[in-house]
């Protein structure tokens, strides 16, 4: 992505507005509604074990939160911004006298089977883990419960489709076995819930961006704090968003984080040493003293650490972008966000290159940028609302020509 490319986005508008086609009609999205999603639960767990009257029973259901510039908190508790798909995760949950819980997810014939006396075995799927260790955590010691799940997310978007798996488990169980706390807030049972069964850290952004995600909002997060702003999203003629799944939709290779949080914890306590005795975090660094920062720690670390600090800088910077609905700064930031992690941070692929480069390629026609999400595993695409479907196909075609790759693409 070439610099002239970034100005372009940042201060263009009048010249793409006078070359851009005028819509001819905004497709419509395909996602299943919260309504008929939690219906599909319920006829899950009634197709898939037997009928008991009179026993306890709830729902739960949580919107899929997709972070724009949100990967970063994984790392050190910096700042993220998100937005709601209009559907999600839904999750159906009775009580039960069986010996052990057991677990259904929609459109699978598999049963999982989680007691005292049944273990999970180690081959199990991670949401499997998700659900078995929310209820664990938040159902009265000696409950069983039977769990149907049916879901809309996308699974290539691994965090937005874990953290609002984790909060809808969570609701549900709060429905069905406290339902006089169901209005507290859930946020840390979750996360540990979800950081136990993946065996490593997981930011809590994202399960807040899952409890307070609506249609139609974004969400502020503040990963140190766990405080929230909600933000008016930008109308359906403004700005639209498409989604390329670009690899392959298993979750998280184990270890990565685990070294990239080493890796940002050393450098904070290299930059106390060195008379950055304020920075506490990799948030408290200011822009002014990054390339004093980036001198003081050794050269293996200082990828890392502007890609650390610029992301979470951009995100203060992509709010405001949003309130002012300055779409051409909007869709610069994401596009810089991507070059920069595909130079410091290695988590983006060929396929998702080419996917940002063509989207890149297509300024003039009216798409803002695109950026690399779920290490490389999918990639979020930002323009018009009449040009994206159309970028969408392209991006489609021109995969299967370079790469022989059937990719799934949807608009959000």
């Amino acid at each position: 992505m070439s610099s002239e490319s970034i100005r372009d986005r940042a201060g263009a508008f009048s010249r793409l507005a006078s070359l851009t086609k005028v819509p001819q009609g905004i497709p419509e999205r395909s996602f299943e509604a919260p309504s008929r999603l939690t219906e599909r639960a319920r006829t899950t767990l009634q197709g898939h074990f037997e009928v008991v009257e009179g026993v306890r029973s709830g729902t739960g259901f949580a919107y899929g939160s997709m972070g724009l510039l949100a990967e970063h908190t994984h790392y050190f508790d910096g700042f993220a911004l998100f937005f709601s798909i209009p559907s999600g995760m839904a999750v159906a949950m009775r009580a039960s006298t069986g010996e052990a819980s057991r677990l259904a997810f929609g459109r699978d014939d598999r049963t999982w089977t989680y007691g005292p006396d049944r273990p999970l075995p180690d081959t199990a799927p991670l949401p499997v883990r998700i659900v078995f260790e929310t209820l664990r955590r938040l159902a009265p010691e000696d409950a069983r419960a039977d769990v149907a799940v049916a879901n809309a997310a996308p699974s290539s978007c691994a965090d937005a489709y874990v953290a609002a798996l984790g909060v809808a488990t969570a609701r549900a169980c709060r429905e069905t076995f406290l339902p006089a706390q169901e209005d507290r807030r859930i946020c840390g049972q979750v996360h540990e819930a979800i950081e136990a069964s993946m065996g490593r850290s997981f930011s809590p952004a994202f399960i807040i961006a899952a409890e307070q995600g609506r249609p139609e909002r974004y969400c502020f997060v503040d990963a140190a704090t766990l405080e929230w702003m909600s933000l008016e999203a930008p109308k359906e003629d403004a700005l639209a968003f498409g989604l390329v799944e670009t690899g392959d939709p298993t979750f998280f290779a184990t270890g990565a984080v685990a070294r990239k949080r080493k890796m940002a914890s050393e450098a904070v306590v290299i930059l106390r040493r060195k008379g950055f005795d304020t920075v506490a975090s990799l948030r408290d660094l200011e822009h002014r003293d990054l390339p004093a920062a980036t001198d003081a720690v050794p050269i293996r670390l200082r990828p890392a650490l502007r890609w650390l600090v610029k992301e979470n800088q951009r995100v203060p910077k992509l709010v405001g972008a949003v309130q002012r609905k300055d779409w051409q700064l909007f869709g610069a930031l994401l596009l810089m966000s991507d070059a920069l992690t595909r130079r410091d941070w290695g988590s983006t692929t060929d396929v998702s290159d080419s996917v940002v480069d063509e989207v890149d390629a297509m300024s003039l026609d009216g798409m803002y940028g695109a950026f690399s999400m779920n290490r490389g595993r999918a990639v979020v695409m930002a323009g018009r609302p009449f040009v994206v479907p159309r970028c969408l196909d392209r991006v489609q075609a021109g995969l299967k020509k370079k790469f022989d790759m059937d990719v799934r693409v949807m608009l959000l």
